[in-house]
């Protein structure tokens, strides 16, 4: 019998000094999830927690580059590498290599994500989609990625790192 005291503890507080991914599924179980090492773009600052889409460059690397609000083509989240960045708060520079957290390779995963509109009214269950360099407010019209872990109260207005879940595949658009 599952007793509320146990559920409750299994709640994760954000914290900018642990890795964005909190909780994954590999291979049937929970545990760490898959990480795909791409190329930070030219002219792209990415932070951990920032969804991302991937391209290829002339030669054929696959690079990660910043999204575009209402984005169609959003990849995954990056992850913290501790020996390049400080802190997830911190950003990558162009031409590092990063670790990405593919949406399809870890369903149901756990993250902090980087949230643009955090106002501090945002309740369990609110479902974002892409904005410009973060996850935002799902309108519906495009395709939704993650949603709200659980109510987080005073946010303080600013942009900042929410815990997430991602969404399977999506809706909308």
């Amino acid at each position: 019998m599952v007793n509320i005291r146990e559920a409750i503890a299994t709640r994760y507080a954000v914290d900018t000094k642990k890795h964005v991914l909190l909780k994954g599924y590999v291979n049937g179980n929970w545990g760490e999830g898959n990480v795909e090492w791409l190329i930070e773009a030219a002219g792209d600052a990415q932070k951990p927690g920032e969804p991302t889409i991937r391209t290829t460059t002339v030669g054929g690397e696959d690079q990660s580059v910043d999204t575009g609000a209402n984005s169609e083509l959003g990849y995954g989240v990056v992850e913290w590498d501790p020996n390049q960045i400080a802190g997830i708060t911190s950003e990558y520079t162009a031409g590092d290599l990063i670790p990405v957290l593919p949406f399809h390779a870890n369903p149901g995963m756990v993250f902090q994500g980087w949230v643009l509109d955090t106002d501090g009214d945002k309740g369990p269950d609110t479902v974002y989609d892409i904005g410009a360099v973060g996850f935002a407010i799902a309108d519906y019209a495009n395709r939704s990625y993650a949603a709200q872990m659980y109510f987080v109260a005073d946010t303080g207005g600013v942009a900042q790192h929410l815990v997430l879940y991602a969404i399977a595949h999506g809706f909308g658009g």
